[in-house]
């Protein structure tokens, strides 16, 4: 992991004062009524949520501490009673339970007669699958794009897989089906660094480079600072080619395996910065092309142990 990162996501806020954000949300969509700056604050709730029900009923912890930030932006961006989200080994939906309606039964989670481990349709329509295996996420979402298409329904479909996910032949599959197909997908590439345990081998060493490269951001922020030195034509501004000569450079400097499929890849992003997450989520939601985004997270965000 970058040493940029790193940094920003030790500092993440994990706010000690009791805000009690929770209170208000409810139902699906609630977390809309909050405002982005709230967003930190009731990340480190349902954090601390998450820490002591699983610790009385098991579960996966440290692969759902790793993912509250992301799921926040991802429902803020997205209106996932119409959006799909397909989330690539289901045991990580904790945080998308308690969002949708889910609050007050989640201590009853992996109890019997109580709410399922992994993601499950009979307690939510915002639930796609009934499903947990890894691997099988971008398939699925891939789909679920192409009934929409044939159904002539228009909304977003997202996938998240995690690096240690694509080591399954079925998400390479998927993911050169879904390169050729050209379905206006979404897919979120979570990399940790992790599996169960450590991911190993060629395509952990491949990520590993990946996830070491300049943040977004960071190199937009750049290519902007540079653009501005530069004059351009009539109407032009480096806010109108930014992204365009963004994409050129990043295909250039950092080819790799999405771009070469001919995605738009957007990436590495820091999985624990709210406000990043929202920026680059906003900006891609209306492509109608496929994109690809990374975003570095922290397995067991919160908790030393689970970390």
């Amino acid at each position: 992991m970058s040493g940029s990162v790193k940094s920003r996501i030790s500092s993440s806020p994990e706010s000690t004062d009791v805000t009690h954000l929770l209170n208000r949300i409810n139902a699906t969509n609630d977390i809309k009524k909050l405002s982005p700056e709230e967003l930190p604050a009731l990340a480190a709730e349902i954090r601390n949520l998450i820490l002591d029900v699983v610790t009385k009923t098991g579960g996966h912890l440290g692969s759902n501490l790793g993912v509250i930030e992301l799921t926040l932006a991802l429902h803020y961006t997205f209106d996932v009673t119409n959006d799909v989200i397909v989330w690539d080994g289901s045991y990580q939906t904790y945080t998308h339970k308690i969002l949708t309606g889910r609050k007050e039964k989640f201590p009853t989670l992996r109890q019997y007669g109580g709410m399922c481990g992994f993601g499950w349709k009979p307690e939510s329509e915002t639930d796609p699958f009934n499903f947990g295996h890894v691997g099988t996420g971008p398939g699925a979402a891939l789909g679920v794009a192409m009934a929409d298409e044939k159904l002539g329904r228009k909304r977003k479909v997202v996938s998240v897989i995690g690096d240690g996910s694509m080591t399954c032949g079925v998400a390479f599959e998927a993911i050169n089906n879904i390169g050729a197909s050209k379905q206006p997908l979404l897919m979120i590439l979570n990399d940790n660094g992790m599996s169960i345990a450590k991911t190993v081998g060629s395509l952990s060493l491949y990520f590993n480079e990946m996830r070491t490269m300049p943040l977004f951001q960071e190199f937009k922020h750049e290519v902007h600072r540079l653009l501005e030195k530069l004059p351009f034509g009539a109407g032009q501004t480096a806010e109108h080619v930014l992204d365009a000569v963004r994409r050129g450079l990043t295909q250039t400097i950092f080819p790799n395996l999405f771009t070469g499929l001919g995605m738009q890849y957007y990436g590495p992003i820091d999985g624990h910065d709210i406000k990043g997450l929202l920026t680059i989520l906003h900006n891609v939601r209306n492509i109608d092309k496929t994109e690809v985004v990374t975003v570095v997270t922290q397995k067991g965000l919160g908790h030393p142990e689970a970390e």
